[in-house]
């Protein structure tokens, strides 16, 4: 299943590509996909997660009581809209993982807030969706998760609130970040300019041996597509097919083993928003597709 909520057209992030998801479910209609709308994100979910100190602050925001620009919210001043769109977004992932665990997959037009933390916001992530997603997945009787990363930014944010949880495994493969290994962690660096090959051999080699460590019964996978040759940001060099064949060894891997997955989006900075949407619109293609071999297999 897909999910997604379409975006007020009143709404601009600086930096922040947000048109894109409108450009995503436009392309997924016009091929007579059905995309399914999320609510929002209940406050008590977000505690789950987030403190209640934090989380006070960040519902605050907009309107009459704006506060003051301030790391604690990644330096950003939010409006009540935008309060609303993450929110939503959170509640897409939880309804993305409701959905695999009911029927193998789902795709979350949204989410991958991976840098943020209990307490912080960072990197335009303000609510951690994929750490919510897991503990809700708990409150259904899932007790070990997996989260796969492939944003080129380090998913600190997981590593950080799961780093002591033996029960979550936290998968990085970025282009910046840290390069080591723990019991249920593993930060995988790829130098810039790999491209293709060494990228996707990376991918394979190393969920091989990860899924010999840990035995999941959810994937949480950031599909961020920042690893894209013509990104502003990151530097891995991977072509539109290299990004297609990213997304079919992750959910192949997933199908294969039976073990439900949805993902999220995630980062993406081309300076064409029609390379993003593309890049976005694929992985939602490449999990209908795998999910229709594995149906007929």
């Amino acid at each position: 299943m897909i999910i997604g909520n379409e975006i007020p057209p009143e709404i601009d992030v600086e930096w922040f590509p947000i048109d894109k998801y409108n450009l995503v479910i436009n392309r997924l209609k016009e091929q007579g996909i059905t995309v399914h709308t999320s609510d929002l994100i209940s406050v008590e979910d977000m505690l789950l997660i987030h403190t209640e100190k934090y989380l006070s602050g960040f519902l605050a925001q907009g309107g009459d009581k704006r506060i003051n620009l301030n790391d604690m919210y990644g330096g950003m001043n939010l409006s009540r809209t935008a309060i609303e769109i993450i929110r939503h977004m959170v509640g897409g992932t939880v309804l993305g993982m409701h959905t695999a665990l009911e029927t193998g997959w789902a795709v979350n037009i949204g989410g991958g807030f991976h840098h943020a933390t209990a307490s912080q916001a960072s990197g335009f992530c303000h609510i951690n969706d994929i750490a919510i997603a897991i503990m809700k997945a708990r409150q259904e009787g899932i007790k070990k998760a997996m989260i796969i990363d492939c944003d080129v930014h380090y998913g600190d944010g997981n590593d950080i609130i799961f780093g002591e949880d033996e029960n979550v495994f936290n998968l990085s493969v970025h282009e910046f970040g840290p390069n080591e290994s723990g019991d249920t962690y593993e930060n995988l660096p790829i130098q810039s300019g790999s491209g293709n090959y060494v990228y996707l051999e990376s991918l394979a080699s190393i969920l091989d041996e990860i899924f010999e460590r840990f035995t999941p019964e959810l994937i949480l996978y950031q599909a961020g597509v920042d690893a894209f040759e013509r990104d502003m940001l990151g530097g891995l060099s991977l072509t539109i097919d290299g990004m297609k064949e990213r997304d079919r060894i992750v959910f192949t891997e997933a199908f294969e083993r039976e073990i439900p997955i949805v993902a999220t989006f995630g980062g993406g900075y081309s300076e064409d928003i029609n390379d993003l949407a593309e890049l976005h619109t694929n992985t939602c293609l490449m999990g209908i597709e795998i999910n229709k071999e594995e149906t007929v297999s």
